[in-house]
Order: structure tokens, then C-alpha cells, then sequence
């Protein structure tokens, strides 16, 4: 069964270890990866999320006490040439040796929740980007939800709930 909950700062060794593990030879040649940063960045995102609840949705999953999965969405981002507010995924990193149907259900289940905390805050607009070099089949779970897709980013307009 897999079970999802917030990151914590303790969790951060082992979020990081994943990261390294799967998804920094996506980056190799084009970026210079810190991880000392990304990890004080994380730090700070949880803190900032522990004492100012809204402002980042940093979660981990986890399957028989084992990681295989956390994702890092924050808010307030925009663009300079539209008035509302934007929320932004900065990760979300899977253990990529988990089955295909694994590894969809985790995407799946991380969108309902990204779509769901915007809901809930009122943010109307969802962007999810990827650094992968394969980031078709990302993209195109995106698509079949509803997301306007436009190379490897994806935008999603968020209705708020009826009343």
C-alpha cells in the first residue's frame, strides 16, 4: 500500500538520495547540480510550510516503509504578463525502477493533490514542468487530465468548487 505524507526536515537526507539516485543525469552537461542547495532550499521550503501552512505542499510517499516518491509544489509564482497567481511543481521524483502502472498511479495521485490544494487555496492557475529528456509520456498524463500542454510544461486552469 502506498501512503502519503508530509515531508518533514528529518526526511530531507532521504528525498534528497532519490533525487541523486534517478534524476541528476538529466541534468548532466547542461546544469551544474548543488545539492547542498537543493537540500538547504528544501530545508527551507518545509520550515516555511511548517509556519505559514499554504505556502509550499512538499510530500513524500511511501511504500512498505521504503521512499518512492515525494514532490515539491509552491505558490505565488506568475509570469509577466498575466494577473493571477500561479502554483508551480519544483519536483516530483520517483523511484524510477517501480513498475510503469506504479509509477503512473504516483503521477496521478500527486496531480488529484496539486489540483486539490489549489482548489482549496484558490490558486487558478497549476504549472507542471519536467527536466527530462523523455518528458513525453509526463506530458501526455498531463493532457488526458485536462492540462493544455505545450512542450514540457503544462497549465491547467482551476475551477473552484461549486457551493
Amino acid at each position: 500500500m502506498i501512503t502519503w505524507r508530509p515531508a518533514q526536515l528529518t526526511d530531507v537526507p532521504n528525498l534528497i538520495t532519490l533525487t541523486s539516485r534517478y534524476y541528476l543525469t538529466e541534468l548532466d552537461g547542461v546544469l551544474t547540480i548543488n545539492l547542498n542547495r537543493l537540500c538547504e532550499n528544501l530545508g527551507h521550503a518545509i520550515l516555511r510550510r511548517n509556519f505559514n501552512p499554504g505556502t509550499e505542499l512538499i510530500q513524500m510517499a511511501e511504500q512498505d516503509g521504503r521512499l518512492i516518491a515525494w514532490t515539491w509544489l509552491g505558490r505565488g509564482g506568475s509570469t509577466d504578463y498575466i494577473d493571477e497567481e500561479v502554483a508551480e511543481a519544483h519536483m516530483l521524483h520517483l523511484d524510477l525502477t517501480l513498475p510503469t502502472r506504479t509509477r503512473v498511479r504516483l503521477i496521478n495521485q500527486t496531480l488529484d493533490t496539486w489540483e486539490a490544494w489549489c482548489r482549496t487555496l484558490e490558486i487558478p492557475v497549476l504549472v507542471s514542468t519536467t527536466v527530462r529528456s523523455d518528458w513525453q509520456p509526463f506530458m501526455e498524463l498531463h493532457r488526458r487530465r485536462g492540462y493544455e500542454v505545450r512542450g514540457s510544461h503544462a497549465f491547467k486552469k482551476i475551477e473552484k468548487e461549486n457551493q
